[in-house]
């Protein structure tokens, strides 16, 4: 809200942001939804100005380093051909369904609220839409919602040719690609009632 305050460049649709009628990140501890790359960008540039420390999105690279998935990948590859492969790496296994708070994705109680949308038979993560950050457990490296609710913009591109941001990890309104390999890509500029972002604040030289 303080970011927001006197912009007159920001699109309102974070501040009550509802899909078919029902609210979506609907209190201050979710996450944000529907800002774009450039949003994302924007509140760290002001939020490292407030602090006098750097923040910024992270890249594809530390996003996977993050999720565990650093000695799987080949850093030299794009993210395109990254995304097709480890499709079976979950953060909790093979099992399917998910376990009980493995994350916030495309439940059953999502149907509930938006009967139209297709979800994961046999889990109930309770939120049908966003939840609360640090509801779940953190992974191993005590970070939290890299699993579920909203997918989060990267700084990188698709590939080289593509004018398109990319995003990492799966999301409470998507019920099929919770594979933390995973990228998807979307033109810099679109809003989505599930992609958000993560700051990473930089440190040492």
């Amino acid at each position: 809200v303080a970011f927001a305050a006197g912009r007159n460049d920001l699109d309102a649709g974070w501040v009550s942001p509802k899909l078919d009628d029902v609210p979506v990140s609907a209190a201050e501890e979710h996450p944000v939804v529907m800002i774009n790359w450039h949003e994302a960008l924007a509140f760290c540039d002001w939020l490292s100005r407030k602090e006098g420390r750097t923040y910024r999105i992270p890249t594809d690279r530390e996003w996977s380093l993050a999720a565990g998935l650093g000695e799987l990948e080949n850093a030299a590859e794009s993210p395109e051909d990254l995304g097709r492969k480890l499709t079976s790496h979950q953060s909790w296994g093979d099992a399917w369904p998910p376990p009980k708070g493995a994350g916030n994705f495309a439940d059953e109680s999502l149907l509930s609220q938006l009967k139209q949308r297709s979800s994961i038979v046999g889990y109930q993560d309770g939120f049908p839409t966003t939840s609360p950050v640090m509801s779940f457990s953190p992974n191993p490296l005590g970070l939290f919602d890299l699993d579920g609710n909203v997918s989060e913009w990267v700084m990188d591109r698709w590939n080289r040719m593509s004018m398109g941001r990319q995003l990492r990890g799966s999301n409470w309104f998507e019920f099929n690609s919770l594979q933390a390999s995973r990228r998807r890509w979307d033109p810099s500029g679109n809003r989505r009632f599930y992609h958000g972002f993560r700051c990473v604040l930089v440190v040492g030289p």
